[in-house]
């Protein structure tokens, strides 16, 4: 077969995806039912984002667009939770990308196992949306729910596609590395000023910072928390070294005050691998300033044994629930109802309303098993293939005078994306705000396992 012939199918995919997401983002910004007062800071980012996407640019800023969006949907969220700033972004760049593969016709590369597997759920995840009785195109959330898979597929070729096309070499591992940390800094920085500002004193409150809820927070750190530690106990450059040291001394000072046991035990479980990790490979010498600093949260850590109150009424009542071996009576009744839910729809799920406390059950409640099996082995997959990463010679990648390892940055990605499915077990959190986070990092992950070079543009 042809050239020709064997884009054609790829150029009528790109045609039919780059409607989609455009009939997305309109429905996004004029058809979820706001007002259209509070909808204008929301028109007039997607009109910029389709302006700036409409020039043929290299698509490698998403990698440093997509770790901050939870504080740039902060901005956005009093006109309107419906939808958030990342999502207008990442559609008017899709939009765009997919518009110019159907205009000049190429055939797909083939991405990595892990991105597949992610494909393979964004697709079975839509026609579980299609078959189920999630309320149809008429509803506002079933719309919803389709934006988060369409971005939830996406969102990979549009970071992996520039490596491609020629336009550039493939530069988003640095970017993201460098804007998952100051994001993981900032929302924990956020959770503690909010914490002592407004809820110091309450005893039912819990810090949300920029996410507004302290689940997507703690989900967040626990996730990505590891990646500061990956490159503070690693051979980056002392710039690297230092701001993973502060991103994971943030997120450890901010996790107990969201009083999430899930998420507090899925980063001492993360933290305690890499510390024996580093061990184990002879690098002792790295070792004594974390090990300082592990030695002062001990210190923290009894004080708050001693009072809990002093990290809030949320975490004193749920510490001492511990204490006494209750670790899932807030869950069990959910987890309970959820397998219920899940055998009685098991292929297409209830739709994107459903709830459960546990990223496993929420995806089969909402989209069915064969949907929550392909995400999970997605995420595995990842984090193999980065972990495998991680075990090369070192490799240094420069970026504005810093060397950024790339065997530190791939230990920091699988260790980070085992911490997610650790806190996934007893909390929920892929939403529209953080698959597309999750998406990236699947991307960010299968760059490194299939051993490309990265290098900043």
């Amino acid at each position: 077969m042809s050239r020709l012939g064997r884009a054609a199918p790829a150029a009528l995919g790109s045609l039919i995806g780059a409607l989609l997401c455009l009939s997305l983002l309109a429905h996004a910004l004029v058809g979820a039912g706001a007002p259209a007062s509070g909808r204008l800071p929301l028109l007039l980012l997607g009109a910029a984002a389709l302006a700036w996407f409409a020039q043929p640019r290299p698509r490698w800023p998403l990698a440093a667009i997509v770790p901050v969006g939870p504080l740039l949907d902060f901005g956005f969220l009093p006109a309107g939770r419906e939808v958030y700033a990342t999502e207008v972004v990442l559609l008017a760049a899709a939009a765009w990308w997919l518009a110019r593969r159907a205009l000049a016709p190429r055939p797909w590369a083939r991405p990595a196992p892990a991105i597949l597997l992610w494909l393979a759920f964004a697709a079975v995840g839509l026609i579980a949306l299609a078959l189920g009785p999630g309320g149809g195109p008429a509803s506002a959330t079933w719309v919803r729910g389709v934006r988060l898979l369409v971005l939830a597929g996406v969102v990979p070729l549009l970071l992996l596609d520039d490596r491609c096309d020629g336009a550039t070499r493939f530069a988003p591992p640095v970017w993201w590395a460098a804007a998952t940390l100051g994001a993981v800094a900032l929302l924990a920085a956020g959770g503690v000023a909010e914490f002592l500002l407004t809820i110091v004193g309450r005893s039912d409150e819990e810090p949300g910072s920029f996410y507004r809820g302290s689940v997507g927070l703690a989900v967040h750190l626990a996730s990505f928390a590891p990646l500061g530690l990956a490159l503070w106990l690693g051979d980056s450059g002392r710039r690297w070294r230092l701001a993973g040291a502060l991103a994971w001394l943030a997120a450890a000072a901010c996790l107990p005050l969201t009083a999430s046991r899930g998420a507090m035990g899925s980063l001492a479980a993360t933290s305690t691998l890499l510390v024996a990790a580093t061990a184990l490979a002879g690098d002792r010498r790295r070792l004594r300033a974390p090990l300082i600093a592990l030695a002062a949260l001990g210190v923290v850590a009894v004080a708050l044994l001693l009072k809990p109150e002093l990290a809030g009424g949320s975490f004193a009542y749920k510490l001492r629930a511990s204490l006494a071996g209750d670790y899932f009576s807030t869950r069990l009744p959910a987890w309970r109802e959820s397998f219920v839910a899940i055998a009685a729809h098991p292929l297409a799920g209830e739709g994107p309303e459903a709830f459960a406390p546990s990223i496993p059950l929420e995806l089969a409640r909402r989209l069915g098993l064969p949907a929550a099996l392909l995400a999970l082995s997605a995420l595995l997959a990842a984090a193999v293939a980065a972990g495998r990463a991680a075990r090369r010679p070192a490799d240094v990648d420069g970026v504005h005078g810093a060397g950024l390892s790339r065997s530190s940055l791939a230990l920091g990605v699988a260790v980070g994306m085992v911490g997610l499915l650790l806190v996934g077990l007893a909390e929920t959190g892929l939403g529209n705000r953080t698959t597309p986070l999750f998406a990236a990092t699947l991307a960010i992950a299968a760059g490194l396992g299939a051993g490309e070079r990265d290098r900043a543009a």
